[in-house]
């Protein structure tokens, strides 16, 4: 992996400078890919693309903001140039917290469907990971019904039309518990190479399995 400059972008709202982390080049070695597509890649590592200004609470969408310039070992620009006599260093851009991330979906914080899908996928992945470290996936009663409710919205956004889509369905269904339905967008998945994947999913439901599973 060959860590790439830092990236600093300034808040739309209070002004605030925030700077984000970048790579030139990475790999997938080493990493893991889990049942609802959340990959974990020591080697080629993911840096937010929606983050909440820590001056004003503004969620801003990094990856379609304009940078204002690069600094860092890889930049070609001294942070002191860029941010002139600013009282304080930039904030590094931080991944949402849960909290953040409904709070982003109440207030939303978007303007494209995919938008929403995004935020509505770190939700899910943010519960599961609780899973992936061996806990309890929820904390109380509120937590499940935040939960059951993210993936009932997400069922009604996610496009089934391509293979992406059929996955991420499946693995919805088979969280709420509906292992029929599951099986049966897995079976309609006509491509030998994703064989592998589709045994892991019929193994997993035969097991009436609802949480989240490493497929390598």
């Amino acid at each position: 992996m060959t860590p790439g400059p830092d990236v600093l972008y300034q808040c739309t709202k209070c002004n605030n400078y925030i700077y984000n982390e970048s790579i030139m080049s990475g790999n997938t070695c080493g990493d893991s890919l889990f049942s609802d597509g959340k990959r974990i890649a020591p080697m080629l590592p993911d840096f937010p693309n929606l983050t909440k200004c820590k001056k004003c609470g503004e969620f801003l969408w990094l990856n379609k903001m304009k940078a204002i310039g690069y600094f860092g070992m890889y930049g070609n620009q001294n942070l002191s140039d860029l941010i002139g006599d600013a009282d304080k260093p930039p904030d590094k851009a931080e991944f949402p917290s849960l909290d953040d991330y409904f709070e982003a979906v109440k207030n939303k914080a978007f303007t494209e469907k995919n938008d929403e899908i995004f935020i509505r996928v770190r939700i899910w992945w943010a519960f599961n990971d609780r899973a992936r470290g061996g806990g309890e996936l929820f904390r109380g009663d509120e937590d499940e019904v935040r939960y059951l409710d993210n993936l009932a919205t997400l069922l009604n956004l996610v496009d089934d039309e391509n293979l992406d889509g059929k996955i991420t369905l499946a693995e919805i269904y088979r969280n709420l518990g509906d292992f029929d339905k599951c099986v049966e967008i897995i079976e309609s998945i006509d491509d030998p190479k994703m064989d592998w994947l589709k045994n892991a999913f019929f193994v997993e439901c035969e097991r009436k399995n609802r949480r989240v599973f490493r497929l390598y």
